[in-house]
């Protein structure tokens, strides 16, 4: 059994939560690059994040999505890498 978590809006972390936010617009969810720059987009409801890592050496979460692909975060700036 999978269990699907939605993709959310990380509100529990303030700045995060704004880095998050422009990857979302009118129930579409914005695939971008580290330079904001729009891969793809989807319907919010048709994305789920499948897997996340931490990973405390280089303080990066690793972001798996349904649709094949992946995002890094590095944390220590809350940037998209």
């Amino acid at each position: 059994m999978t269990t699907r978590f939605q993709v959310c809006r990380l509100s529990f972390i303030p700045d995060l939560a704004q880095c998050s936010d422009s990857c979302h617009e009118g129930g579409l969810f914005h695939y971008t690059t580290p330079e904001d720059q729009i891969i793809e987009s989807l319907e919010d409801q048709d994305v789920a994040v499948l897997s996340l890592l931490f990973e405390r050496r280089s303080m990066s979460l690793f972001v798996g999505y349904s649709f094949g692909q992946f995002q890094i975060f590095d944390l220590t700036d809350l940037s998209l890498t």
